[in-house]
């Protein structure tokens, strides 16, 4: 095997071939169990009257549906950051890619539109009531074990476990040329079922559905070949936290915001199955997931102060109360302490920001590099 070769098998051992997921969504956007297989369900929720359009405009309502195709399936793993999307487009005998190629919409994966529009200012964020879970279910006993539905040829788990390399992108769109446009960088990659985890040893594979292990969350970066390279997918986030009872975004990250009645706001969708997570192995191939996404909207101010922090050696220089951090890329952020001023180590990325109050949503944070 030649270095290039060997280099790229290293490199992609972990994106194994999947195929043939499909999307048994009775929940997709909806709260109600009757919905068909592709028909997609859609509700929003907020303290102030909320509607969507999925035609561009043409229609507005507070609850509706998105059908696909009856033929539409996840065919092939995709690998990508909710931006750049690519397919394997040759690979080994065991279904190692060597090469890729740009990834179609709504044939590799699944990419749609929504508008939004509010009486008054909102942010519209992603519920803490948003799912994607096995359509076996969710427990132990029905996920692993001899007599689990969709049971996997290569262990005693189901193949609907491939729910855990679900990716949902969420890029809010600009107004062009009298037609919605996609930014070039997303507002949410959304990656659940975090403690899943398919572990492969001496030609045995074992599924935990508790694991404490964290994943990378890397995704493979073709758009310089023959160079692939994995890469870091910015503003991922594995837990939903935003939450309508306590009307909280809880920092969460802001999929747009509504300025006045007058201004719809437009956001793209993206769903794909990562084919550089640990759970896309062949051992799950045929596997079934459902989709619970909620929408929700708050009534709060953007906070557009400037933050002012600098590096003062290893520490913080005008990091001040009311103000958070984070050391895995806005993951986690953890809040000022007055009694414990942060130090970190060199290499770390450190993101800064105001923290979401009462009035105002959390600040755009800055990056400083140690």
């Amino acid at each position: 095997m030649n270095k290039r070769k060997e280099k790229i098998v290293n490199l992609f051992k972990a994106l194994i071939i999947m195929a043939t997921i499909v999307i048994a969504s009775y929940a997709w956007f909806s709260n109600k169990q009757e919905a068909n297989i592709n028909d997609l369900k859609m509700t929003t929720k907020g303290v102030c009257e909320i509607e969507f359009s999925l035609d561009g405009g043409k229609t507005w309502t507070e609850s509706g549906g998105l059908n696909l195709r009856e033929d539409f399936k996840f065919n092939n793993e995709i690998t990508s950051n909710g931006i750049d999307f690519f397919v394997p487009s040759y690979k080994t005998d065991d279904g190692i890619p060597l090469a890729f190629k740009k990834a179609v919409a709504n044939y590799d994966y699944l990419e749609f539109t929504v508008l939004f529009r509010s009486t008054v200012g909102t942010g519209i964020f992603l519920e803490n009531k948003s799912f994607v879970h096995p359509s076996a279910g969710t427990t132990l006993a029905e996920l692993i074990g001899p007599e689990v539905v969709r049971k996997s040829n290569l262990g005693d788990f189901s193949r609907d476990l491939i729910a855990g390399s679900v990716r949902v992108a969420f890029i809010e769109n600009d107004y062009v040329d009298s037609k919605y446009v996609p930014k070039n960088e997303t507002t949410l990659v959304w990656a659940p079922n975090k403690n899943y985890y398919m572990s492969y040893n001496n030609g045995i594979y074992n599924a935990s559905i508790d694991t404490y292990v964290k994943q990378n969350y890397l995704y493979v970066n073709n758009n310089v070949t023959p160079f692939y390279t994995q890469q870091r997918v910015a503003n991922i986030r594995d837990d939903v936290v935003a939450s309508y009872e306590e009307m909280d975004a809880h920092g969460s990250p802001l999929l747009t915001y509504i300025s006045n009645s007058n201004e719809p706001k437009s956001i793209t969708v993206r769903i794909w199955i990562e084919g550089n997570d640990r759970e896309t192995v062949t051992a799950l191939k045929g596997g079934i997931f459902n989709m619970y996404i909620s929408f929700m909207g708050i009534s709060k101010d953007l906070n557009v102060n400037t933050v002012n922090v600098t590096k003062n050696g290893m520490g913080l220089s005008g990091f001040i109360s009311g103000m958070e951090y984070s050391k895995d890329y806005g993951v986690n952020w953890i809040s000022y302490n007055q009694d414990n001023n942060p130090i970190f180590t060199a290499g770390e990325d450190i993101y800064v920001r105001y923290s979401e109050s009462s009035n105002y949503f959390a600040s755009e944070y800055v990056e400083l590099n140690y």
